[in-house]
């Protein structure tokens, strides 16, 4: 059985844990109380017997005491002790006159009671006083004993079967109750920022607490989804319309730069402007980018991605050397792959530029590409300064820098690994970072595999 059935933090648990434990009181309850109520019945049967032998025993006082004292006793050792399985005791002022031999030494109670003999057995006993005596009669119950020790034995082994049987009826309860809310969470966990239109579809059954949970929960989604649409189609908008007056600005400042007619100090003013300027543009290209890929307007179409790395890698080969930082291919198998050409190539350049970026000079890129159980796997590994671990849940995020005063020297707009996120998702991958300061980065995409293709190593060294 899960254990989380039995968890009391989860409902589920709680449901099954409450509804166990009532059931087990139920059942224990109404055990104790039969053995109770048959106890009772037993012991007023016995006492109806006991009474029975005493009234005897009292008419057997009356018919011989009047011989005399020594005639009595001498009647009462002839017949008392031929009442088969009854004991009885007979005192006079507390001298014992008469007691069966199966007693001994015991005495028998002065009230009504258990008492258990030298043989070991268990007697009902009931007394009264006559005159100047007291008789006590003993009725045996050993039956009675033996049938509540059966009973008790019986009743141990249904509650044990009964507690077995409350454990699987309280899952099954708390399973019925909880599974409604469980289709709904189901539910909910597959709706995520590419498929907001999805809604919670209606229940089998109808129940009116969860029907008005999914209800909530769509109305909800159908606000974030008008929310997220009108933000999307304003970074689309908003990118397309700051494209064309970037692109007059550039080329108004590159033909007052050209025409030679500034002086030094508005030149370079001029070229600063043309810096920003160009930063922008590249920011403008990342959010237009973005948007395609969150809209799903990009192409799909069966690509190696083996050549695409390496095509990547001998983009940047010159950057690397002039950055004195060494650029190897460690490993390329063919990766057949269903995607787009354009965005993977821009998933691997975005991986490497991060690496060269920050990596100091006399560093190491390490670039590798295998397949494994219908999985492509890159991995892109530097010897850079490595990210904090506290930056690292972030470091996906648009804009998000986990150093942002290298941010002019490096260039760029905290887009870039955004993008990469945005590519794999789109193409139903993941991507992971393992790093810390001071001992570089790995970055590790993998993506489902279009079909396996032959296995083949190529290597790589600047």
């Amino acid at each position: 059985m899960h254990l989380r059935l039995w968890r009391p933090r989860t409902l589920l648990g709680s449901v099954a844990l409450s509804a166990f434990v009532l059931e087990g009181v139920l059942l224990l309850g109404a055990f104790v109380a039969i053995d109770l109520l048959l106890w009772r019945n037993m012991k007023a049967d016995l006492e109806s017997a006991a009474r029975t032998e005493i009234s005897w025993l009292a008419d057997f006082l009356r018919e011989h005491e009047v011989g005399g004292r020594d005639y009595l006793l001498e009647e009462a050792r002839e017949h008392l002790g031929s009442r088969a399985g009854i004991v009885m005791e007979l005192r006079e002022e507390g001298e014992v006159l008469f007691r069966s031999e199966e007693l001994g030494e015991k005495r028998l109670a002065q009230e009504a009671g258990f008492v258990v003999a030298a043989s070991a057995q268990p007697f009902w006993v009931a007394s009264e006083s006559l005159g100047s005596y007291r008789l006590a009669v003993g009725v045996p119950a050993v039956n009675q004993f033996r049938a509540r020790r059966q009973l008790r034995t019986v009743m141990a082994v249904c509650l044990l079967g009964g507690l077995v049987v409350a454990a699987l009826l309280a899952r099954a309860l708390a399973g019925k109750a909880t599974a409604p809310l469980a289709s709904v969470a189901e539910a909910a966990e597959r709706v995520h920022d590419r498929n907001l239109s999805e809604r919670l579809p209606p229940l089998r059954r109808h129940y009116d607490e969860v029907e008005r949970v999914r209800h909530a929960f769509n109305q909800m989604l159908s606000r974030l989804e008008a929310a997220v649409l009108r933000l999307r189609q304003f970074t689309a908008d908003a990118s397309h319309e700051l494209r064309t007056p970037l692109s007059v600005l550039k080329i108004q400042a590159q033909g007052a730069l050209s025409s030679g007619q500034l002086d030094p100090q508005a030149a370079s003013l001029v070229r600063s402007q043309l810096e920003e300027i160009e930063r922008l543009t590249l920011m403008v290209g990342d959010l237009l980018t973005l948007s395609r890929l969150e809209s799903g307007s990009v192409e799909r179409a069966s690509v190696d991605v083996a050549d695409i790395v390496l095509e990547s890698v001998e983009h940047f080969r010159a950057v690397a050397e002039s950055r004195c930082v060494d650029l190897t291919v460690t490993r390329v198998e063919p990766s057949l792959f269903e995607g787009d050409q354009s965005q993977l190539r821009r998933l691997v350049l975005n991986l490497l530029d991060n690496a060269l970026k920050y990596t100091e000079p006399g560093g190491h890129v390490g670039v590798e590409l295998s397949r494994r159980d219908g999985v492509m796997r890159l991995v892109v590994t530097d010897t850079g300064h490595g990210i904090p671990e506290s930056d690292i849940p972030r470091i996906f995020e648009r804009f998000y820098r986990a150093d942002p005063s290298r941010s002019r020297r490096t260039g760029g707009a905290g887009l870039g690994l955004a993008i990469v996120k945005g590519i794999v998702e789109f193409h139903g991958g993941n991507v992971s970072v393992k790093s810390g300061v001071g001992r570089g980065s790995t970055f590790v995409v993998e993506l489902p595999l279009l079909e396996t293709l032959s296995y083949r190593i190529l290597t790589s060294t600047s």
